[in-house]
């Protein structure tokens, strides 16, 4: 007769419904609805945050019991800010030189400052 029982992705042990969501029987760690998780490392992010600073991602993911791919998409939500490159360049000057380049700046992904950096040098 196969187990048609939940199962705890985390040990492979049994789970069982109590009033809070599931519970495993064998490692005792509980399931929650995805958007209570969601809200619950949310409402801690600053605290993860600093863990994974001070212990790094490995046990900070672990202290937190953060699944690998909860942990990069967490980490992709939390830290991505939208890159401000360049602004475009006004048009070409009729001096052929083309127009003034944007100061650089180090906040620029590292394509970003590839790009200034070789366009910088075929000017000179």
């Amino acid at each position: 007769m196969p187990n048609n029982l939940p199962q705890c992705s985390h040990c492979g042990g049994q789970l069982f419904k109590d009033e809070d969501g599931r519970k495993c029987m064998q490692c005792g760690r509980a399931w929650k609805k995805n958007y209570q998780v969601a809200e619950f490392y949310d409402s801690h992010k600053k605290e993860i945050l600093a863990d994974i600073s001070e212990m790094g991602t490995v046990k900070a993911r672990e202290k937190w019991q953060i699944p690998s791919p909860s942990m990069v998409g967490l980490l992709k939500r939390w830290l991505h800010t939208k890159e401000s490159g360049p602004k475009p360049a006004p048009e070409r000057s009729t001096d052929h030189h083309g127009p003034e380049l944007p100061a650089f700046s180090n906040d620029w992904t590292p394509e970003v400052q590839i790009k200034w950096l070789e366009t910088w040098a075929s000017r000179r």
